[in-house]
């Protein structure tokens, strides 16, 4: 009898080990890896990170609605208190946290549309210490 149960609890393991994977069903998509600053362009702007956050941003400019996670990052540029948004970076074993609190050289590479938003959706690219860049807007503005 004991022998019974000892291949049945086998022939159970098999099937989990065989079968639980493929049972998920979904796919796993990698991001790109973060670009790699320019040589030869110039950083001037320095921003200030002061705090990070990782929330959710949903979209329905294309299709039907989608939202992911993103970081906002507390920041201050040219002594005036901005929020950050930019996307989370997804490698092969983890997330990364493309900024954490610190200095930065940056610089803009787009302006707000209208001077009356300025610098609302300004956006940015911070150059981290690895030498890669991290592609930001301006989302919030704070006294």
């Amino acid at each position: 009898m004991n022998e019974s149960v000892g291949l049945k609890s086998a022939a159970l393991l098999m099937l989990l080990i065989n079968v639980v994977p493929f049972a998920y069903g979904q796919k796993t998509r990698f991001g790109p890896r973060p670009p790699e600053a320019k040589t030869g362009v110039d950083y001037p702007v320095r921003v200030h990170v002061t705090a990070i956050q990782i929330r959710s941003h949903c979209s329905e400019l294309k299709g039907p609605a989608s939202c992911r996670d993103v970081v906002y990052a507390e920041s201050v540029i040219d002594g005036k208190k901005l929020e950050l948004m930019g996307d989370r970076v997804w490698l092969p074993t983890f997330y990364v946290f493309p900024v954490t609190p610190g200095d930065y050289k940056a610089r803009i590479t787009k302006e707000a549309p209208t001077a009356v938003l300025a610098p609302l959706d300004r956006e940015y690219e911070l150059v981290m210490p690895d030498e890669t860049v991290w592609p930001c807007s301006v989302t919030g503005i704070s006294e």
